[in-house]
C-alpha cells in the first residue's frame, strides 16, 4: 500500500472515531452513551486498537449495568467475548455470561448476537451450531437487526461449509452479503434511541469483507481455484481504505489459497505482506497466526529449520493465550515428525492436546490424537495405534467432520501397510476414498488415496482394481495440472503483457533520459513532501485525539469535583451546623431546670428530638447515596403491595403533618403490586411524603393516587405547595443548586429526590415531576408491575 493510501486510511478511520468521540463527549442520553462506546469498540476492534477498545468496551458494560438495561449488558459482554479472543483472554466464559444476561433480557436482538458470536467462537460441533442458528432466522425481521441477522446468516455458512454442504454454505454467504450491501446503501434507524447507531458507522463493509473472504475460502474447498483466487483479489482491492488489520487479513487469505493451489512463491509473498501490517500495529496473536502460515510454506518447501523458527517466534508472541499456543504447538509437533524427531513431536503433540482439552475445542484435540497415534505405529507399536484411532472415529463421526474422518481412515491405511496387513490396509483405504468422494472437494487429497488403493491393490495382486484406482489417479492429477497450467496460463500473458510495456517505456526513457533524470529528482522531491504532509497530519490527528480524550476527562473531573464540594457542603454544614446547636442544650437544660422552668425544658427537648430526627434522615441518606455512587447498594427485587407500604409511610408522618395542619390522604388501589426492592421502596416514599409536606402550607392536602398500566404501575404523590417552575424543574437534580427551605422554614440537603431519581432507576423504573409554581407538584413513579 502506497505512503499516500496509508496516510489517507489513517486519517479516514481516525475522523470517524473522532466524530463518534465528540458525539460521546456532548451526549446527554445514558442509552446514547451506550451506543457511542459500543460503537468506538467496534470500529477500534475492527482497527486493531485494541488497548482503546477495551476501555470503551467497559464503560458501555458500566452504564449498562448502573442504568439496568439488560439487553445493552448483554450485548457489552459480548464484544468483550470478541476483545478477549483476540487479546488471547478466557472469551468462552464472557461468551457463555453474554448468552446468559441475552436471554435473561428477553431482546430477541441482544440473543441474536450474543448466540452467533458463542456458535462462532466457543462452538466446534457443526451440526449442533446449525441447530442452534437456524431457528434465529424464524424469528420477526421486526426484532432482530439486519446487522446481525446478516451475521448469523454468514456464520450459518460457515457451519454448512464444515458438513460439507457446499450448495446451502454459497446461498448462504451470498444472502449475507446482499445484507451487508443493503446496510451500506440504507440509513437504518434504531427505534431506543431515535437515530441510526453508531455499530452502523462503517456502513457494513468490514461484513461485507468477511462474505467475500468466506466465499474465497468456500470456493476453495469446493476445489475451484479460479473462483476463489478472484474472491481473494476482489477482498484484497476492496480492503485497501480499511485500515492495517484488514488488509493484512485479506492478504492473508489471498496467501491460504495460493498456497493451497500450490503457489507457494505467492502464499508468502501474501503472508509477508500480512505479517508486516500486523506488526505496524502492534497484533500480536494475529502476527502469530500469520507466523505459522509462513511456517507451513516453508516446511512445504523443505525448509525445516525456516519453519521451526517461524514457529517459535510466533510462540513468543501468544504469551500464555492458550487457544493460539495450542495450535503453535500442534504445528510443532508436525513439523518434527517429518524431521524425524520423534520426542519433541510427541512432546508437543501432547502439549497441544493437553491446551485444545483446556479450551474445549474437541475438534483440534481429536486430529491431536490422531497425530500422537501416528507416532506410536511409527515406533513399531501399529496395534495400539489402531486402537486408539478406531476409539477416535464415533466422536468424530458425531461432529461429522469429513476431513478430520477422512484422515482418521488415511492413517489406519498407512498404519496397516506398514504393518503389512494389506487387506485392513485397503478396507480403511476405501473408506477414506468414500468419505474423500463425499466431501467432494479437495482433488489432492481424492489423488492421494487412489494413489495409496492402486499400490495396495498391486501389492495384493488385484491388478485389475490397481489399474482402476491408477487411472482414477491420473485423472485427478491432470485435473488439478490442468487448472494449475490454465492460471499460470493466464499469468503468463498478464506478464507478457506487462514485460511488452515495460520494453516499450525503457526506449522512451532511453530518449530522454535528461527529463528522465529530473523527474526523479522532482518525483523524491515529492515523495518526501507528501512523507512530511503525512507525519505532520498523523501528528496534528495524535494531538486532536488527545484533545478530545482530555476534554472528555476534564468534563468527568469537573463532575466528580462538583459532587465532592457538595458532598463535603452538605457534612460541613447541614451535618456540622445542627451538632453546634446541640453543644450548649445540656447547659440550657441545667440552667431552665434549676429554675423550674419546665416548659423550658420541655421545648428543649423537642428540639433536640427533631434535630437528630434530621440528622438521622440525612445520614440515612448520604450513607444511601454514596453506596449508589460506588454500586454497592444492595438489590434483591420481589412482589410488593404499594398499599401497604405507602401506609406505613403515611403513618410515620402523620405527626409532622399533624403540626402543619397537612391532610394525608392515600388512594392507591389494592392490590397495586410492583416488582422491585422493599428497602429501596420505602426510601422513595419516605423521602417524597417528607419533601411534599415540607414544601406545602398549613391546611392543604397531600395525596397518593395509583394507575394500573399494561406493565407498569404509575404511583403519583400530589401536593398543594410552592410548586416549581421549568428551570427549577431541570435543575432539581443537580447537587450544586440552591437549596429552598420548607413552608416552615424546614432545612434539606438536596440528596433525597436525586436519592429517589438513582433508585427508581435501580429498579427498572423512573422519576417524572410535573409542576406549577404557587399551584402545587406531582412527583409521578413508574415501577414495573409484580404478579
Amino acid at each position: 500500500m502506497s505512503l499516500c493510501l496509508a496516510v489517507n486510511t489513517v486519517i479516514a478511520q481516525q475522523e470517524l472515531i473522532d466524530t463518534l468521540t465528540r458525539q460521546l463527549i456532548d451526549s446527554k442520553s445514558v442509552q446514547e452513551k451506550i451506543d457511542l462506546h459500543l460503537g468506538i469498540t467496534r470500529l477500534q476492534m475492527l482497527l486493531g486498537i485494541h488497548d482503546s477498545a477495551v476501555i470503551h468496551c467497559k464503560s458501555a458494560l458500566a452504564l449498562a449495568r448502573i442504568s439496568k438495561n439488560i439487553a445493552q449488558e448483554a450485548n457489552a459482554l459480548t464484544f468483550k467475548c470478541m476483545l478477549d479472543k483476540e487479546l488471547g483472554l478466557d472469551h468462552y466464559s464472557t461468551g457463555r455470561l453474554a448468552l446468559e444476561i441475552a436471554n435473561r433480557s428477553k431482546s430477541k436482538d441482544a440473543i441474536a448476537f450474543a448466540t452467533y458470536v458463542n456458535v462462532e467462537f466457543a462452538q466446534y460441533d457443526a451440526q449442533k451450531g446449525i441447530e442452534i442458528l437456524r431457528p434465529l432466522l424464524e424469528e420477526n425481521e421486526q426484532e432482530i437487526s439486519l446487522k446481525n441477522r446478516a451475521n448469523i446468516m454468514k456464520s450459518l455458512a460457515w457451519q454448512y461449509e464444515r458438513t460439507g454442504d457446499f450448495l446451502s454454505a454459497e446461498k448462504m454467504y451470498l444472502t449475507a452479503q446482499e445484507l451487508f450491501h443493503k446496510i451500506r446503501d440504507s440509513v437504518i434507524i434504531e427505534p431506543s434511541l431515535g437515530k441510526e447507531s453508531a455499530q452502523y458507522v462503517d456502513r457494513g463493509r468490514y461484513n461485507y469483507n468477511q462474505c467475500l473472504v468466506y466465499l474465497g475460502s468456500l470456493y476453495l474447498n469446493m476445489g475451484d481455484y479460479s473462483a476463489a483466487i478472484a474472491k481473494g483479489e476482489e477482498s484484497l482491492s476492496y480492503s485497501q481504505d480499511m485500515g492495517a488489520s484488514e488488509i493484512a487479513y485479506s492478504a492473508n487469505n489471498l496467501g491460504d489459497i495460493h498456497f493451497t493451489a500450490g503457489n507457494l512463491e505467492k502464499a508468502l509473498n501474501f503472508y509477508q505482506q500480512a505479517e508486516d501490517f500486523y506488526q505496524l500495529i502492534s497484533e500480536r496473536l494475529r502476527s502469530a497466526q500469520t507466523l505459522v502460515r509462513i511456517a507451513n510454506v516453508f516446511q512445504q518447501m523443505k525448509e525445516p529449520e525456516l519453519a521451526e523458527r517461524n514457529l517459535l517466534k510466533g510462540l513468543g508472541l501468544v504469551g500464555d493465550a492458550p487457544e493460539e499456543r495450542a495450535i503453535i504447538a500442534r504445528h510443532l509437533g508436525q513439523l518434527y515428525q517429518t524431521m524425524k524427531r520423534k520426542q519433541d513431536a510427541f512432546k508437543w503433540l501432547l502439549t497441544a492436546d493437553s491446551l485444545f482439552l483446556s479450551t474445549g475445542d474437541s475438534l483440534s484435540r481429536l486430529s491431536c490424537q490422531i497425530e500422537l497415534a501416528s507416532i506410536q505405529a511409527e515406533e513399531g507399536l501399529q496395534e495400539l495405534a489402531t486402537s486408539r484411532i478406531m476409539g477416535l472415529i464415533p466422536q468424530i463421526r458425531k461432529i461429522n467432520d469429513l476431513h478430520l474422518l477422512f484422515t482418521a481412515y488415511y492413517r489406519l491405511a498407512q498404519i496397516n501397510d506398514d504393518n503389512t496387513d494389506l487387506t485392513k490396509a485397503i478396507e480403511f483405504a476405501n473408506q477414506a476414498l468414500d468419505v474423500a468422494q463425499e466431501r467432494k472437494i479437495d482433488k489432492s487429497i481424492l489423488t492421494s488415496v487412489t494413489y495409496l488403493l492402486s499400490d495396495l491393490m498391486a501389492r495384493s495382486g488385484d491388478y485389475a482394481a490397481a489399474y482402476k484406482y491408477h487411472k482414477a489417479y491420473h485423472a485427478y492429477y491432470d485435473s488439478i495440472y490442468t487448472e494449475n497450467a490454465q492460471l499460470k496460463l493466464k499469468e503468463e500473458q498478464v506478464k507478457q503483457n506487462v514485460d511488452q510495456h515495460i520494453q516499450d517505456k525503457i526506449q522512451a526513457l532511453a530518449s530522454a533520459s535528461d527529463l528522465d533524470w529530473r523527474n526523479k529528482i522532482y518525483l523524491a522531491m515529492l515523495f518526501v513532501f507528501i512523507g512530511l504532509l503525512g507525519l505532520t497530519t498523523f501528528l496534528l490527528f495524535k494531538l486532536r485525539k488527545n484533545r478530545l480524550k482530555l476534554e472528555f476527562q476534564n468534563k468527568q473531573l469537573n463532575e466528580l469535583n462538583s459532587t465532592k464540594d457538595r458532598f463535603f457542603g452538605i457534612i460541613a454544614h447541614d451535618i456540622r451546623s445542627p451538632i453546634i446547636a446541640l453543644e450548649s442544650v445540656e447547659e440550657q437544660m441545667k440552667y431552665y431546670a434549676s429554675k423550674n422552668n419546665l416548659d423550658k425544658v420541655l421545648k428543649i427537648s423537642d428540639l433536640v428530638s427533631k434535630t437528630a430526627l434530621q440528622l438521622n434522615g440525612l445520614l440515612d441518606n448520604l450513607l444511601n447515596w454514596a453506596l449508589i455512587q460506588t454500586g454497592a447498594i444492595p438489590y434483591q427485587p420481589q412482589s410488593l403491595d404499594i398499599r401497604k407500604i405507602t401506609e406505613e409511610t403515611l403513618e410515620i408522618f402523620k405527626q409532622n403533618a399533624e403540626l402543619k395542619d397537612i391532610k394525608l390522604t392515600n388512594k392507591i388501589e389494592t392490590n397495586s403490586i410492583c416488582y422491585a426492592d422493599e428497602n429501596a421502596m420505602y426510601l422513595v416514599f419516605r423521602n417524597l411524603v417528607s419533601n411534599a409536606i415540607k414544601f406545602s402550607a398549613k391546611g392543604t392536602e397531600v395525596r397518593l393516587e395509583s394507575r394500573q398500566q399494561k406493565e407498569k404501575l404509575e404511583i403519583t404523590v400530589i401536593d398543594s405547595g410552592m410548586g416549581l417552575n421549568g428551570e427549577e424543574i431541570e435543575k432539581i437534580f443537580e447537587l450544586n443548586k440552591k437549596r429552598e427551605k420548607g413552608t416552615a422554614g424546614e432545612r434539606g440537603s438536596g440528596l433525597g429526590l436525586i436519592l429517589c431519581r438513582d433508585l427508581l432507576i435501580q429498579n427498572q423504573g423512573r422519576l417524572r415531576i410535573k409542576s406549577k409554581k404557587g399551584i402545587g407538584s406531582r412527583f409521578i413513579m413508574d415501577l414495573p408491575v409484580g404478579s
